[in-house]
């Protein structure tokens, strides 16, 4: 009786070719797929990051508004100041000016007061804080730095007094009639950002009430 065998054979060229081609494209899909995945993953750690940021620096611009003093600061001539609060007018270096209670000392620092005068910048798409130890800063007066915010359009504030809105503090109708009598009711930043859009954030003040009252 015989027995058939059937022979092994080998692959030919152009299979073992086909073969290599295959996995050629496999290796390049995984590899798009790794690199895409990687792209995304770094681009949500950087938005989540900014995110952060923007959630810390919109407490602490809140912490600080919440603690303003109905306290008319004096200038670096050592006059008395018409408000508690000033706004600048569009294209000049500052935003907003105020003085707040509530600083805390700083490492290596003796706390001499409490009290600290604050003002707000926006320089080169960045929203900064800067804070003296003082609450009447001369020339000489050091001041402390901190960006809070980047990647900045636009920054402005808003304030909340007599049941309407106004772009600036103190009102444009008040100037030259006398001193404001008081802080506005509330405050209003409206930060126009390049990744999150338009956000804004309304803090009450709680030594502010309207001229009526």
């Amino acid at each position: 009786m015989k027995v058939s065998r059937r022979k092994s054979r080998g692959l030919t060229l152009i299979e073992l070719l086909i073969a290599i081609a295959i996995l050629a494209v496999l290796a390049v899909l995984a590899s798009t797929l790794l690199g895409s995945s990687l792209e995304n993953q770094k681009h949500l750690r950087s938005s989540s990051a900014n995110l952060e940021e923007l959630g810390l620096s919109l407490t602490l611009v809140r912490r600080d508004l919440e603690q303003t003093l109905n306290r008319k600061g004096r200038d670096l001539y050592g006059e008395r100041q018409t408000v508690a609060i000033q706004s600048f007018a569009e294209g000049e270096q500052f935003l907003l000016e105020f003085t707040r209670d509530g600083r805390r000392q700083l490492p290596g620092e003796t706390l001499v007061s409490s009290l600290e005068r604050v003002r707000y910048a926006l320089e080169d798409g960045e929203l900064i804080r800067y804070s003296a130890a003082v609450p009447d800063p001369v020339d000489t007066t050091r001041w402390r730095k901190q960006r809070l915010a980047s990647d900045v359009v636009d920054a402005s504030f808003g304030f909340f007094s007599g049941e309407k809105w106004e772009r600036q503090w103190p009102p444009e109708q008040s100037v030259g009639l006398g001193d404001v009598a008081s802080l506005p009711q509330a405050v209003s930043l409206r930060l126009e950002t390049k990744r999150w859009g338009v956000v804004e954030l309304i803090i009450l003040l709680t030594g502010g009430v309207d001229e009526a009252g």
